[in-house]
């Protein structure tokens, strides 16, 4: 790689860094980038004409996905735990209203909380994602300016969207509301300090990871659809409630629901290399996180996880108020079903096999993040190098076939390797004993 290249965010696609969030697009001076989707179903960015870039180095500046240098990591060094981050205040909460709250993938907070800021004028727009009005199967970001935009931005996307390319659009509003990942507003975070950005209300959701598009047209397959579709959805409660099976809708023709352990299954085979290696799942930068409220009294109509993290998080609780049905509880309540120890390990794993893959990389994780390094690297390093190089294989297909003969290649692999614990736990689940035993390994694993 040429010393040059250094200075642009195209070594950070070169090295499989990207996160696909848009932020360099919006930020680049001379309109050089853009975000294109690859033969693996992701979206990274690209310089269509390279004479346009004048290698100032803003889009490297700014790229949530590269988090290498000391300048990338301020925001998190102030949080005293970047793992979960701040927590002022925690709940179980769903909206009141009864279409949002069983359009939504899980309590429908967010979508009562956007809708809220839009009606009282408290924001001008809302930066949101949404599945394409013209292909379904199609996923794009969309600045709601008014309530009655937001229904077509409920429920879970996991594709990749670039959120943050459409940042300049809300440049004639003086207060906004952004919804997105931690990647999003981790871009948002670095170019607030270049770019004039209005006042902004982040609303961040938890993130197990974003899965390629090819995971779509593997769903269309399994559930025995193969011609246009009029609705696809990762996450529907129209069968066994919440949290929702996946539901496929062909033209002109009755709903297919596929059971959620199929998509629980498939999920690794078609994660891409940057999201195995991202720390923070909990959103820590924004004003208010959410997501599935997992250990709840359960409900089939969907159970949100609220994490209310700043002062203008706390005020906007506050005043969206009534739109709201919240119960406070702890802060390790609402964590504890998100494995947040687990999830630590896992990426302190594959940062490791990243370093021996690549080892021209920089760093991938800050600094606080790596005080037992060493010790995950002794006990962890092979099956996450495996996955890893595999995940690698499959960003760098040549064509679409080949990506999917990769990701099918990786089923495979995951099944057998699979079979033996699974069969373990068939047996065990049979017997009293054996179920305390099942019970005694899942608490020591988080």
């Amino acid at each position: 790689m040429k010393t040059d290249d250094l200075n642009v965010v195209a070594s950070v696609v070169a090295r499989h860094l990207c996160c696909g969030c848009g932020t360099c697009v919006a930020i680049c001076p001379t309109s050089a980038l853009a975000m294109t989707d690859t033969p693996a179903g992701l979206l990274v960015a690209q310089m269509p004409d390279a004479s346009l870039c004048t290698r100032c180095g803003l889009c490297l500046s700014v790229c949530p996905g590269a988090m290498l240098t000391d300048k990338h990591n301020k925001p998190f060094e102030a949080i005293s735990n970047p793992d979960r981050g701040t927590i002022r205040a925690s709940y179980w909460g769903w909206a009141r209203s009864v279409d949002a709250r069983l359009n939504a993938a899980s309590g429908g907070v967010v979508t009562a909380i956007v809708r809220h800021l839009l009606e009282t004028g408290s924001v001008q727009a809302a930066l949101v994602t949404r599945w394409s009005p013209e292909d379904p199967l199609r996923h794009e970001a969309f600045v709601a300016r008014a309530p009655g935009e937001l229904a077509t931005s409920q429920k879970s996307r996991y594709c990749p969207v670039a959120l943050n390319a459409t940042l300049c659009e809300l440049m004639d509003c003086n207060r906004v509301a952004v919804v997105g990942l931690p990647c999003h507003l981790h871009g948002i975070e670095h170019a607030a300090r270049l770019l004039d950005l209005p006042e902004t209300i982040r609303l961040g959701l938890f993130c197990e990871r974003t899965l390629s598009t090819l995971l779509i047209d593997r769903l269309k397959s399994l559930a025995g659809v193969s011609g246009r579709i009029a609705r696809f959805d990762y996450k529907n409660k129209g069968d066994r409630g919440w949290p929702g099976d996946v539901h496929v809708q062909p033209d002109n023709a009755a709903g297919i629901f596929l059971d959620r352990n199929e998509r629980m299954r498939l999920k690794d085979p078609y994660t891409p290399v940057r999201c195995r290696l991202c720390f923070d799942k909990f959103n820590v930068l924004a004003d208010i996180a959410c997501g599935d409220g997992y250990g709840a009294p359960h409900s089939d109509e969907g159970v949100s996880a609220v994490l209310v993290r700043t002062e203008r998080g706390e005020q906007v609780i506050a005043d969206a108020e009534e739109t709201l049905h919240l119960e406070k509880v702890g802060p390790e309540t609402v964590l504890e079903q998100h494995h947040p120890t687990k999830r630590r390990r896992d990426c302190l794993a594959y940062s490791v096999a990243f370093t021996e893959l690549c080892p021209d990389a920089p760093r991938v994780l800050p600094r606080f993040y790596t005080a037992d390094r060493d010790r995950v690297e002794r006990s962890r390093g092979r099956r996450f190098r495996v996955t890893l190089s595999r995940a690698i294989e499959f960003e760098t297909a040549a064509d679409m076939d080949e990506a999917c003969r990769i990701a099918r290649t990786g089923e495979r692999r995951q099944r057998i390797r699979r079979m033996p614990r699974n069969a373990l736990k068939w047996c065990l689940g049979r017997i009293p004993w054996g179920q305390q035993l099942l019970r005694l390994v899942r608490s020591r694993s988080r």
